[in-house]
């Protein structure tokens, strides 16, 4: 061997990534965190981790049932108090009814066997919906759903927009607000100062989850990623929601083009009122497109000195200590 040989340095091997068991077993470590938070935390942290599975999952063009089922796989041989919290959370948040009923049955041998079930198992379940709300765009190019649920003496409330021009229809961005009353008070003032252009209408529940679910489902129609920071963080926790929410799949084409009528103003009574005639929206002026984005539906138009965002409509309480991001991965010791 020549001396040039010797020095020759042998190529540094990649690291592979991790296996779904891996993933899986650092998923199950990571819920030691919510054994001492309350149920909405520990669904926000379990919609935070199914997100970010879908999420990667759409991207790479792979099944995004593939790591949850894996969890539950692994969650079910693990007698462990994170295990069960797992299975417990995943049960009530799987994207899928084979998904949830899977996470039950292997969280119900778990209990049978004496393991401990975290103290918010109880917190987890149906909601009841309080109300809700429509703000619609003057040209019916985006809609903005609001729907407060109830759990015991806990209220929260999500806001899903819908982007009717470039979207057809699809859901492209969504959050929860531990704040309702904060949220409906914020959005009804941003409607008030748009001039004519925004729109703010109570609806009854079934028509606003006809929208969210074709919303979501022309969301899953596109199979791409989306640039939404919050969309795929509270999609699972909002498609739990809409179970607990009355109405079918179907909805009429006035709805998925944002052209239906305008209901009750969401500050008044609902009983016997008769609904608001829509009026006639503002001329145009030279509209001009200055962004576009699909995903997001973050786009602008201007009419003379005056623009108008989109997706201005997004008022931000303070984060509640129960909305805390959970941190992912967790810190090692």
């Amino acid at each position: 061997m020549s001396p040039v040989s010797r020095k020759r340095k042998k190529p540094a091997r990649r690291r592979s990534a991790p296996g779904l068991d891996a993933i899986a077993a650092e998923a199950v470590t990571a819920y030691r965190e919510t054994l001492a938070v309350d149920g909405f935390a520990a669904e926000l942290f379990t919609a935070e981790l199914l997100g970010g599975w879908w999420q990667g999952a759409v991207a790479a063009g792979t099944n995004p049932e593939a790591v949850p089922r894996a969890l539950v796989r692994y969650a079910a041989h693990r007698r462990t108090e994170e295990a069960l919290a797992a299975l417990l959370a995943l049960a009530h948040l799987g994207t899928s009814a084979a998904l949830r009923d899977a996470a039950r049955a292997a969280a119900t041998r778990l209990t049978d066997a004496g393991v401990p079930a975290p103290g918010w198992a109880d917190q987890v379940g149906p909601v009841a919906v309080l109300r809700c709300a429509l703000v619609t765009d003057a040209y019916g190019e985006q809609t903005t759903v609001l729907c407060e649920y109830r759990r015991g003496e806990a209220r929260h409330a999500l806001s899903a927009l819908l982007d009717h021009d470039e979207a057809d229809g699809a859901v492209v961005d969504a959050w929860f607000s531990a704040g309702p009353d904060e949220l409906f008070a914020q959005t009804a003032a941003r409607v008030a100062e748009s001039d004519g252009v925004a729109a703010m209408a109570s609806t009854d529940p079934g028509r606003a989850a006809r929208l969210l679910r074709a919303g979501f489902a022309r969301l899953d129609e596109w199979a791409e990623p989306t640039d939404s920071e919050d969309l795929p963080q509270y999609r699972a926790l909002a498609l739990a929601r809409l179970r607990d929410m009355p109405g079918d799949a179907e909805i009429g084409a006035g709805e998925l083009t944002g052209t239906g009528d305008r209901e009750t103003p969401a500050g008044s009574s609902s009983g016997g009122a008769a609904p608001v005639p829509r009026t006639a929206p503002p001329a145009r002026r030279h509209p001009v497109r200055t962004r576009s984005t699909r995903s997001t539906g973050c786009w602008r138009r201007t009419w003379s000195a005056r623009q108008w965002r989109g997706s201005w409509l997004r008022p931000r309480p303070r984060r509640s200590p129960g909305m805390r991001r959970p941190r992912w991965p967790p810190r090692r010791g």
